[in-house]
């Protein structure tokens, strides 16, 4: 047994003189603070920008514990932050880049590298960094640490894959994908249109007090009977309702011509604080080839249908989640 442990600690002994000298001569002096590219204590961290070489820029503050807005404009989506926070905090090296690849890693971070500053309580950025792509297995990530003329390859430790698409700098995938995100108590008014059969529009005002009026908005008449069950059970289905994502694979005449369309539903939601939600759904045409199990033609996405959001966001939402809103003035009456 310890004749077979001999080979074992050459090679180990050698494999450690081997990196000692590849680092001592290959120019990379392993300062720490050449190195050391993560910020463990991401709750110090105020603020991080990221820019890329196509004129993106993210700018994400951080205004509570589980609260960043993006650009100062939008709430950030919060598994976005998490993912990018652990990269953060959890990155370190792999390997050195090789000297033979050392200027076509510089040259690839410098053309199409993401650009990271970290703040936290000062103006100044606490450590900066550049994100270029990943190496050629895919499980490390290259980056350069401002300063420093060494990449590196990066990595998170026990997680497979690469760490660039976390630093992502698209000011659409950043924003919080909520239509409707309210607690008990928070909303004062739902009304909800229906265009093509307007007999069913209705309109829910919280009066307080466990307390509600509910109005036809045809007839512009207070239904005396309703089931009030019913009512709370509807309301609470506006805590966390949010779209799949931006159509951005269409042209904008495309979306000009949906909008033009006969909406499906109109929902308006009025918070305590006087703030209004728009939300307006139309069909979402299918692809040309689809039919049924039949052979049928279908017409129109039976998953998926299109809405704008305030008049201005144009994004996919599901059936499987909207469906549950789509209740009509009929199934709140009383006899």
């Amino acid at each position: 047994m310890k004749k077979n442990l001999l080979p074992i600690l050459v090679l180990l002994l050698l494999g450690g003189a081997a990196t000692y000298f590849y680092i001592t001569n290959s120019g990379s002096t392993l300062k720490p603070e050449l190195t050391d590219y993560a910020v463990k204590d991401t709750s110090a961290i105020t603020k991080i920008f990221l820019a890329d070489k196509r004129g993106n820029q993210i700018l994400l503050e951080r205004k509570s514990e589980r609260q960043w807005t993006v650009n100062s404009d939008f709430i950030a989506r919060q598994d976005g932050i998490n993912n990018l926070l652990d990269a953060i905090a959890r990155v370190q090296i792999k390997t050195p880049i090789n000297k033979a690849a050392y200027e076509t890693t510089l040259k690839q971070i410098a053309s199409a590298g993401i650009k990271v500053e970290i703040y936290t309580d000062s103006d100044s950025p606490m450590k900066v960094y550049y994100v270029g792509g990943a190496s050629q297995d895919h499980t490390g990530t290259k980056m350069l640490l401002k300063g420093s003329s060494t990449p590196h390859l990066t990595h998170v430790s026990g997680m497979y894959g690469f760490l660039t698409p976390r630093y992502f700098t698209s000011i659409n995938e950043w924003k919080d994908r909520a239509i409707f995100r309210y607690q008990y108590g928070e909303i004062a008014k739902i009304r909800v249109e229906y265009p093509q059969d307007p007999t069913e529009s209705f309109e829910i005002t919280d009066l307080g007090n466990n307390q509600f009026s509910v109005l036809d908005i045809t007839k512009n008449f207070e239904i005396e009977r309703y089931d009030t069950l019913a009512l709370l059970e509807y309301i609470a289905r506006f805590q966390n309702i949010h779209y799949e994502g931006f159509e951005e694979t269409k042209t904008d005449i495309y979306i000009a011509g949906i909008k033009e369309t006969t909406p499906q539903q109109i929902y308006s939601v009025t918070d305590k604080l006087g703030n209004v939600k728009v939300c307006t759904t139309y069909l979402k045409p299918a692809h040309e080839d689809a039919t049924d199990l039949e052979g049928n033609k279908i017409y129109f996405d039976l998953e998926r249908f299109y809405a704008s959001v305030d008049g201005e966001d144009f994004v996919v939402i599901q059936h499987f989640l909207f469906d549950n809103l789509q209740r009509k003035l009929s199934d709140f009456q009383q006899p």
